[in-house]
């Protein structure tokens, strides 16, 4: 009998039109978003290489440490097709400054302009809207439908139980919607397949397995909605409106408040506050600075013994220091870094207090609040898969910090910050200077050993030696936050269920067939 109900009511699901109609909008458009998004992915991978390229031929190509300014860029995923999450309003780069912690990333590249045009499309969207109405329609009259048309007596006076009846229908329900699903999940993993650009590997495999899982949830939840309804109320019209009902509350409002909850996650107000605060620090900073460059050099200047190249107070590569510059120099930077580092974490610590923190509690906040709605914790599990979630920006932030401290323990090993510059027989040279060659494009042998000379006891502290230099370049599995999915599948998972409890109760109030 159960066999029966199903094969009936998959067949009557099969011609439906109406489902007809969404399943073959909803392929039609996950393919488009895939296969742009599969585009998008490519026009930033590339720029994201360029960008890498850049850095590091900066870093080579580089003679003074005062103009080192190493980039961590976080790579691109393919997976935000799945959901592009917080990515178009965080950005993805962070530029190394001895006096920086920053505490918000640039953006180097931007979404795909053309989808932006019309809606920020990715996967979770489609899922989210079409999806559920898809369950919604092939469930919200599966009860109340055989009561009108008269079969519902007939079936209960046979052998068949409530609770056989009450299975089949959600197993047929869940068997057609399992197959619109599988068919997309086919589509966009022959589309990841089939994509020269694009290393389909395991775990990319089984990110798309685990969206599959957890769209399956997600319409179960809507068809257990349906059901009930349809169980609750006397026709088919009254059943689908109350579904369409509850879809409201979940899929519109309840969203809609957390987020009016939550409030707004760009601080405006208070990234102007920031940098006005920033800007005081930065004032005493140079101030500072500016003291300690007349102690140290001004007198040097004064007596004409040596040059500077470019930049401002506290900036200047030396060029051709002699022995009193190269102290002075020493003396200068060696005060002036550990002063550098201070104001970078009190620069730190007034963004941590206005922007980080209450931001970090508006998400834990946010965070607690996803399950109210299984469309929040829909978009909540589809940011965590595609790694596009608060968490994975703030672990990203995280790892340039770490990165930045690196850096600075290198340059200072080396005592790069003191030293400054380094010198090469082939660079431009001073007519002022006792050691400038006479042709300084063309120095002889002679002139070569004196400068050899002058240097050759400094050496290693006067060259850049770049072999070893901390480059940015974690894998997308170490940016990627330890995300734990099973609680959230859990929760959707008992979401339904509760729901189908609750239908299954309300089956006793057909007792008199």
């Amino acid at each position: 009998m159960i066999a029966t109900i199903l094969k009936k009511d998959i067949h009557s699901t099969v011609q439906d039109a109406k489902i007809q109609a969404l399943a073959i909008v909803a392929l039609c458009l996950t393919i488009v978003v895939a296969l742009l998004g599969i585009f998008e992915y490519k026009i930033k991978n590339e720029r994201y290489n360029v960008e890498q390229a850049a850095t590091l031929e900066q870093l080579y190509n580089n003679k003074v440490y005062a103009t080192i300014h190493p980039k961590a860029i976080k790579r691109p995923t393919p997976l935000s097709i799945i959901s592009k999450g917080i990515e178009a309003n965080f950005g993805n780069s962070y530029t190394f400054e001895m006096e920086e912690i920053p505490y918000q990333a640039d953006r180097i590249y931007e979404a795909n302009a053309y989808i932006e045009s019309f809606i920020n499309l990715d996967l979770s969207v489609i899922f989210i809207w079409f999806f559920s109405l898809i369950s919604i329609l092939i469930a919200y009259d599966c009860v109340v439908r055989e009561r009108e048309d008269g079969t519902l007596k007939l079936m209960f006076a046979s052998s068949l139980s409530k609770l056989e009846f009450y299975i089949s229908k959600i197993l047929a329900s869940m068997l057609s919607v399992s197959f619109v699903l599988l068919v997309v999940l086919l589509a966009i993993t022959a589309i990841f397949l089939f994509t020269p650009w694009i290393e389909f590997n395991l775990p990319t495999g089984a990110a798309l397995l685990l969206f599959f899982v957890l769209g399956l949830l997600y319409s179960i939840f809507w068809i257990a909605v349906a059901t009930l309804c349809s169980i609750l109320f006397r026709s088919s019209a009254q059943s689908l409106v109350a579904s369409l009902a509850v879809w409201i509350l979940f899929l519109i409002v309840i969203p809609t408040s957390v987020k009016t909850v939550i409030g707004n996650t760009d601080f405006e107000k208070e990234k102007r506050e920031i940098a006005t605060l920033q800007d005081d620090v930065m004032q005493r900073y140079h101030d500072q600075r500016g003291e300690l460059w007349q102690r140290d050099f001004d007198p040097l200047i004064a007596r004409l013994e040596f040059q500077t190249w470019g930049g401002g107070i506290g900036s200047e590569p030396i060029w051709m220091a002699n022995p009193a510059t190269r102290d002075a120099a020493i003396n200068y930077y060696n005060t002036l870094n550990p002063l550098k580092r201070d104001i970078a974490d009190r620069k730190f610590a007034i963004a941590e207090a206005k922007y980080l923190l209450p931001l970090k509690k508006k998400v834990r906040l946010l965070n607690a609040l996803t399950n109210l709605s299984p469309v929040t914790l829909f978009e909540k599990i589809g940011m965590q898969l595609a790694g596009t979630s608060y968490d994975d920006y703030f672990l990203f932030l995280d790892r340039f910090r770490t990165y930045r401290d690196q850096v600075i323990d290198f340059l200072m090993k080396r005592d790069a910050f003191s030293s400054k510059r380094w010198f090469t027989p082939d660079d431009p040279y001073s007519p002022e200077h006792p050691l400038c060659p006479a042709d300084v494009n063309q120095p002889t042998e002679a002139e070569l050993e004196l400068l050899l000379d002058y240097y050759r006891n400094d050496l290693e502290k006067w060259s850049l030696d770049l072999n070893d230099f901390p480059v940015f370049s974690a894998s997308l599995a170490e940016l990627k936050a330890d995300n734990d999915f099973l609680p959230h599948f859990l929760v959707m998972a008992l979401l339904s269920c509760a729901v189908f409890a609750a239908g299954l109760y309300k089956m006793n109030k057909y007792s008199n067939y």
